[in-house]
């Protein structure tokens, strides 16, 4: 005798076999109870007792609803990747098997089952994107070391130049946020304190390097370039892919005339955009400005084909700029200057070889122009330079560019800048014909510190005015190169020099009024550099008072007979209000001024 207890969910044909086998139980203990096997009072007790046992395993069934019922509404922890939830927690990764509008760990909103399967196929789209683009890196630093070992025919490649090519939120995308992990799991503490301690380090690497380029940019701004390259290589120490540090750093080491570390730092920079981004638009701001900079370190290096590259890309980034138009202006006069060089060597060699070999050739050339050639050759091995010398280079300059390159190849700026420092007649004028209209003939008269006997000049105790018109003619001619212009303005000896000339030649107006006129050129044409705080500018306005002064006492003076010399003076003026600092200053004196006519 007993009862049958559903402990688990039943089929259609095991609840018929039950309830058969109940009719069969029933009708035994009817038939029981007729015969008198059992007595009533049996089988009342066993009747209570089945009632007692069925409304236990109810009891006991309810339970099990309300628990499983209870599991359904708490949920359970798992990262949302199975088919057996129906909402889903982001903040603690709890599935729940029940929709749920909010999750009852932290009150935040839950999404659907739906929702977080498309937000998962989202993040695999993006893992795969990711890595493929990580798979790019690598080919393409396999392929720069490739090129750098075949370009430098190293026999070893050093990896530890990777670094370079890493950034560290490469792989903490979230780096500067905080871990988003359930609070209350144990499971995820260790590594929540690694994720926020790899987090601070990096903000403190970031602040040191931000602190040193700040430093850094102090220094340079004092002109301590030496001190500011070291601050901002300390920086780059401590922050690796902190990119507008390797910029500054390859302007301070171009400012100590580095420019082969210069052009390393613009092209490490170039390269890690090259890499990571594919190109230069992503970061156009950063990219434009290596690209100028590593254009203007080739340039000083003669490395021309490459530094009009870099122009070609910089126009592309800003189209129309004028900085880079006019340097790749000069570059490509400086190419042109070469090729013709070449040419003009070329044939020289070709002519010598053949006359060599005793062949009788028609020469394109006179017999005068062949002459002053040799001469030109016996001239610049003498060691001592005459007046009648420098008259007959001024000839052979006379026959055009062809003479000038043929000087020039032959060392002769070496020979007509000896002469300027034994201040032999005429030598500035020879040195003015020479370099008048050429670039390349101007830079390298200051890279031979030219300039430096110029000032030397201007600077001297003996007054030697005769001189003075063709050093101003020099000056005047540089400065029609926006280049060069940008140069002089800012060479603190070359406008302490003019100044103390302009005092000079104040004095002596009368007699000298030539000289002033050309030394009033030279200031008006520096004043139209476009950099607005050149050192030029600076002295205007610090000696403005003196300035204008002067400028009335030229203007007041008999404007038929110095004509010339107030048609200076106004350009002057116009040319020094393009800086606002002085057009400010020229502004408060006409209203202060009692006689603005007059003045």
């Amino acid at each position: 005798m007993g009862f049958i207890l559903q402990t688990k969910t039943m089929t259609p044909q095991d609840e018929i076999d039950a309830f058969l086998a109940e009719v069969d139980y029933t009708t035994q203990k009817i038939n029981d109870l007729a015969s008198g096997r059992i007595n009533p009072e049996d089988f009342d007790r066993e009747l209570k007792r089945k009632e007692l046992r069925k409304q236990r395993e109810q009891e006991e069934d309810q339970r099990r609803k309300e628990s499983l019922e209870k599991k359904k509404r708490e949920g359970r922890p798992g990262k949302g990747e199975k088919e057996n939830y129906k909402s889903f927690c982001q903040t603690c990764f709890w599935e729940y098997e029940i929709e749920s509008g909010q999750c009852l760990r932290c009150g935040k909103n839950t999404i659907s089952f739906e929702e977080r399967r498309e937000y998962l196929n989202g993040k695999v789209e993006e893992f795969k994107v990711r890595k493929i683009k990580r798979e790019e890196r690598k080919k393409k630093w396999e392929m720069w070391k490739k090129t750098q070992q075949i370009y430098w025919k190293k026999s070893q490649t050093n990896y530890s130049k990777w670094d370079y090519f890493t950034s560290e939120s490469e792989d903490e995308e979230e780096g500067d946020k905080d871990p988003y992990v359930p609070k209350d799991d144990p499971q995820f503490q260790a590594l929540e304190r690694d994720i926020k301690e790899r987090s601070k380090r990096k903000k403190e690497s970031r602040q040191k390097a931000d602190a040193l380029k700040t430093k850094a940019n102090e220094l340079f701004a004092q002109g301590d370039y030496k001190g500011a390259k070291n601050l901002y290589s300390e920086a780059i120490d401590e922050c690796r892919d902190y990119m507008v540090l390797y910029t500054n750093r390859a302007l301070a080491y171009m400012k100590l005339g580095r420019f082969s570390r210069a052009e390393e730092d613009c092209t490490k920079l170039l390269e890690y955009y090259e890499v990571f981004e594919d190109g230069y638009q992503k970061s156009s701001e950063i990219c434009f400005k290596a690209l100028l900079r590593r254009a203007n370190t080739r340039y000083e290096q003669n490395k021309l084909e490459g530094a009009l590259k870099d122009c070609e890309e910089c126009l592309k980034l800003k189209k129309g700029n004028e900085e880079v138009k006019a340097l790749q202006k000069n570059i490509e006069e400086k190419m042109k200057h070469q090729q013709e060089a070449q040419q003009l060597q070329d044939e020289v060699k070709k002519i010598e070889e053949t006359q060599h070999q005793g062949q009788i050739v028609e020469a394109s050339k006179s017999k005068d122009e062949k002459r002053m050639k040799d001469y030109i050759e016996e001239l610049v091995a003498k060691d001592e330079i005459t007046q009648e010398d420098l008259n007959m280079v001024v000839k052979f300059l006379a026959l055009g560019k062809e003479g000038k390159l043929y000087l020039h190849s032959k060392k002769g700026l070496d020979m007509l800048m000896k002469a300027a420092k034994k201040n032999v007649a005429g030598c500035y004028f020879t040195l003015n014909v020479f370099l008048e209209g050429n670039i390349v003939f101007q830079e390298d008269f200051i890279k031979k510190k030219g300039l430096k006997t110029i000032i030397d000049e201007l600077n001297k105790e003996e007054e030697n005015f005769g001189i003075y018109e063709d050093i101003f003619d020099i000056l005047v001619s540089m400065a029609q190169n926006e280049r060069l212009r940008a140069q002089l303005a800012n060479d603190v000896d070359l406008v302490v020099a003019l100044q103390k000339c302009l005092w000079k030649l104040i004095d002596r107006v009368n007699v000298e009024h030539e000289s002033l006129s050309g030394l009033i050129s030279v200031i008006s044409n520096l004043c139209v550099t476009g950099a607005q705080n050149t050192v030029l500018r600076q002295s205007i306005c610090k000696n403005f008072d003196e300035v204008c002064k002067v400028l009335t006492a030229i203007l007041n003076k008999d404007k038929k007979r110095y004509l010339k010399l107030n048609e200076n003076v106004y350009n002057m003026v116009v040319n020094s209000l393009t800086d606002s600092s002085i057009r400010q200053l020229y502004t408060c004196l006409l209203y202060t001024s009692p006689s603005p006519r007059d003045s």
